[in-house]
């Protein structure tokens, strides 16, 4: 049976604390690494004798388009001619 997700962390938090010397006040810094690490691990390629099973499909994103935007972009108000003194 594999180890409960939050002791792989605090293990690897504290190999992280030990190797950068035990500071104090950076317990969350190193937590947040070590979380870092043990979700990359989940999505990395699976060993060479798993590789034989029928891979996950992935989501793709949309790839971007040159077209047009589908909204019209917003028109300046048109400023209203003033009127000489002259004029009236």
């Amino acid at each position: 049976m594999s180890e409960p997700r939050e002791a792989l962390i605090r293990r690897r938090a504290y190999a992280l604390w030990e190797a950068d010397g035990r500071p104090a006040g950076k317990e969350d810094e190193h937590w947040r690494q070590a979380l870092r690490e043990i979700e990359a691990e989940d999505v990395a390629p699976q060993p060479q004798a798993e590789a034989s099973a029928t891979p996950k499909p992935r989501a793709r994103k949309p790839k971007a388009t040159a077209e047009a935007p589908t909204t019209k972009p917003p028109v300046a108000p048109v400023a209203k001619p003033r009127r000489s003194k002259a004029a009236t």
